[in-house]
């Protein structure tokens, strides 16, 4: 029976492990600022931003034989000062966000506008993914200033669920490619030759507001850009398989914040998927979740009693799973 008890201690620990490397980086501490204090200077920031750069339009129009097909940024000035800026090519798409959203105090609902570019898609009106869909993408996310502080360049899959507000909407707005179009390349890696390859801007409350993202290295209140290859999804997707598709039962997940982060150390899933709140918020979160984690292990114990006189063993089988995969941390 001790033993049982030691290894629930251990268990509560891990899980404040497992979302105390955000808290440690946060890039400022104090309470956030509202929703209506950052929009306006995120707003400015972005526009300036899109007055002021503009992508390799011209070789998607006409691509050369070695042509990547990667969205380039650059500033318009010098020999690039008669080229069209980004705010005559994206589209402004606008998402209401409430205080409950972030895990703010307060009960404000303010609107965000986002920017959407489409770059390439097989047909105008193909086949999206939406917000709750697992999507086999690649990406890259930067702040304005052009740091790059996410990327997969290999097709990855991704919950969109749990990845950033922007993120989510931004893959959502751009047509997937076509399994009938996967190649296999030399280096083991696959290419799909019709994806759907776009960018999407929005605001810090879209990302992560108050700061941090992977390894604490977003400042606080920062736009983001992240560019996007969008190769397939699975339509519909239904991930409690109940039968009904998960994008229509949506709920707040992301104010959940410590059990993507727990997913993501378990499944090893690309750091992007963090999400960003105060460390008070955070410290609220985790509690919970090992309380919780805490409820399951004992409500388990009758089986796992059951398991071991099966097998015969006198050490514990629960949580050996958990432990060896979070053990390399």
């Amino acid at each position: 029976m001790m033993k049982n008890w030691i290894l629930l201690g251990v268990m509560f620990s891990m899980v404040f492990v497992a979302c105390n490397n955000d808290d440690d980086a946060a890039p400022e501490a104090g309470t956030p600022l509202e929703l209506s204090e950052v929009i306006a200077e995120d707003n400015a920031e972005i526009e300036t931003f899109l007055d002021t750069h503009f992508y390799n339009y011209e070789e998607f129009a006409s691509p050369p034989a070695d042509f990547d097909f990667i969205i380039d940024i650059d500033t318009i000035a010098g020999d690039n000062s008669d080229k069209t800026p980004l705010s005559q090519q994206m589209e402004r798409l606008t998402i209401d966000l409430n205080s409950d959203d972030l895990g703010l105090d307060g009960d404000e609902t303010v609107e965000h506008a986002y920017y959407m570019l489409r770059v390439r898609e097989r047909m105008p009106d193909g086949p999206k993914p939406t917000t709750a869909d697992s999507t086999f993408l690649k990406y890259e996310g930067q702040l304005l200033d052009g740091t790059s502080f996410d990327e997969n360049q290999n097709f990855t899959w991704l919950e969109l669920p749990f990845t950033v507000r922007g993120f989510a909407e931004g893959a959502s707005e751009l047509v997937a490619g076509t399994s009938d179009n996967i190649v296999d390349n030399p280096d083991g890696t696959v290419d799909i030759t019709d994806r759907g390859i776009g960018m999407v801007i929005f605001p810090s409350a879209m990302g992560y507001f108050a700061g941090g993202g992977p390894s604490g290295t977003i400042p606080a209140y920062s736009p983001l850009l992240f560019k996007l290859d969008i190769g397939l999804f699975v339509d519909d997707t239904d991930r409690d398989n109940d039968g009904i598709p998960s994008f229509s039962m949506i709920i707040p997940i992301r104010i959940l914040n410590c059990l993507p982060e727990i997913f993501y150390r378990i499944s090893g899933m690309p750091m992007m998927i963090r999400m960003a709140y105060p460390p008070e918020m955070k410290f609220r979160m985790r509690m919970g979740t090992s309380l919780f984690l805490i409820q399951i292990v004992i409500m388990m114990e009758p089986l796992i009693t059951w398991t071991q006189t099966i097998r015969n063993k006198k050490t514990p089988v629960y949580g050996r799973y958990f432990f060896k995969r979070l053990s390399p941390l």
